[in-house]
């Protein structure tokens, strides 16, 4: 009895030959044109599992059907058309993939009496999720939620997450993606987050004192962000945190970024940098548990401390 499968032309396989298909990897190789997922897909109904990769038509509304789907994985898949927003409503769903800038049919081109609203009671990972369609009082009923990847957020979505209670207890890792200027962000009240990455998409320049940083955060990423002023007099206040990351980072001529000090990051194992890159005054007192510095690119001219220890990411 066949439970699992890995196809690589949707178009062509019969589904109605592995009625109890609980796992499926769809894979499309055509690099010239669409693939077509048939609307028989919705006949699996014992399927658990769904990955898609490469390049389709669209993805069918009748995947609603899909009543015991837990996993749906398109982050690696790329669709002409929108995807149903009929997927924002499959209750069984504990771990929805979906990656960045993925396009959504409206309502209207659904014909189902399907309301601009996402219910996911289940979901315990969401990634890539636009803040256009998962509006706060949605976000506020997915307290199950292990990870979640938002952008295109707006102040409503920001007020919710930074509000008195947490849209969920269980978060562990959060990656929210800013494309206008937010006024203040509180993620104290998060104890499991451990992980936590924000993207700033914009000019505008950003103060991490307006940032209320989780109290046991581990991982943290900043990327793209504006910095008029030193952001370490705010970070090395976190003084659980192990990984620090600067991708792309905008500095004023005048800032200097400085790990000194016998209290400064005492738990910081891996400090990465990426593009410019101000001056770093470093000693050897602050970051006394630093193993690894990575920079790209490399010609800048660094402490001889973090040059004896320069590696690259994995």
């Amino acid at each position: 009895m066949l439970r699992r499968l890995t196809i690589d032309n949707t178009s062509q396989f019969s589904y109605s030959k592995t009625p109890k298909l609980r796992t499926l990897f769809c894979f499309s190789n055509s690099r010239e044109g669409w693939t077509l997922i048939p609307n028989e897909i919705g006949d699996l109904s014992r399927l658990t599992f769904l990955q898609l990769r490469g390049r389709f038509e669209r993805m069918p509304s009748t995947i609603r059907n899909l009543k015991k789907l837990v996993t749906l994985d398109i982050h690696e898949a790329y669709f002409k058309c929108g995807l149903p927003r009929t997927i924002f409503r499959m209750k069984h769903l504990k771990y929805l993939i979906l990656g960045y800038a993925k396009t959504f049919e409206s309502n209207k081109c659904t014909n189902l009496n399907v309301r601009n609203e996402v219910y996911l009671p289940n979901v315990e990972i969401l990634f890539g999720m636009p803040g256009t369609i998962l509006k706060a009082s949605s976000l506020q009923n997915l307290s199950n939620l292990r990870e979640l990847f938002l952008y295109e957020i707006d102040d409503q979505c920001i007020n919710v997450i930074s509000g008195k209670t947490t849209i969920s207890e269980k978060l562990q890792e959060l990656v929210l993606h800013f494309t206008q200027k937010f006024e203040r962000l509180n993620l104290s009240r998060y104890d499991r987050l451990a992980k936590l990455s924000l993207d700033v998409e914009s000019t505008f320049p950003l103060r991490l004192d307006i940032i209320e940083f989780p109290p046991n955060l581990i991982s943290l990423s900043l990327r793209h962000m504006e910095f008029t002023e030193d952001p370490m007099k705010v970070l090395k206040e976190l003084r659980k945190l192990e990984t620090l990351r600067l991708s792309y980072c905008e500095y004023s001529q005048s800032i200097t970024m400085d790990f000194s000090g016998e209290n400064s990051f005492p738990e910081l194992r891996v400090l990465s940098i990426y593009g410019s890159c101000p001056e770093l005054i470093v000693d050897q007192t602050g970051m006394p548990k630093l193993n690894k510095f990575v920079c790209k690119p490399k010609d800048f001219n660094f402490p001889e401390r973090l040059r004896e220890i320069m590696g690259e990411d994995p």
